[in-house]
């Protein structure tokens, strides 16, 4: 009788090529949106998963102008910013930060579903978010994946 517990072997290295895979926010919710982009960043359908090794996808987000938000959410919903000071703390609703830059609430989301470590700001550099369909990632031939 064979008494020795199983181990697990991890596979040694990094990933070295990463699949590029577009994702249209024209019409899409920001919470389906971050929910599908941080499932694909984290690469938890990959079968080589590991979680000491990045073996995601880059991602690459346009339209992000486009993105359905209800009137209610634009004006209830609130982001925090605390400067560590006295008194710096900074309240602003959903609706001046996407008139400010609509690239910062997709990544403030994503962010939040993503790990608190190392892994996640690794996972969150390979996220780019573009406010129309130009995007300068055309060479890495990304392949439009669709959400619905």
């Amino acid at each position: 009788m064979n008494n020795k517990t199983p181990t697990l072997k991890l596979s040694k290295g990094k990933v070295t090529e990463t699949p590029w895979v577009l994702v249209d926010a024209t019409g899409i919710t920001i919470g389906k949106l971050s929910t599908f982009v941080s499932s694909l960043l984290i690469g938890k359908d990959n079968p080589k998963f590991s979680n000491n090794i990045f073996c995601g996808k880059s991602v690459v987000v346009i339209n992000s102008d486009k993105l359905k938000i209800s009137e209610k959410k634009l004006s209830s919903k609130l982001y925090f910013f605390y400067s560590g000071f006295p008194g710096g703390l900074r309240k602003e609703n959903l609706a001046s930060m996407l008139t400010k830059d609509s690239t910062n609430v997709i990544m403030k989301s994503v962010k939040g579903m993503l790990p608190k470590n190392k892994m996640g700001s690794e996972m969150l550099r390979h996220l780019y978010v573009f406010k129309d369909e130009k995007h300068d990632k055309t060479p890495q031939s990304p392949v439009l994946l669709n959400i619905n």
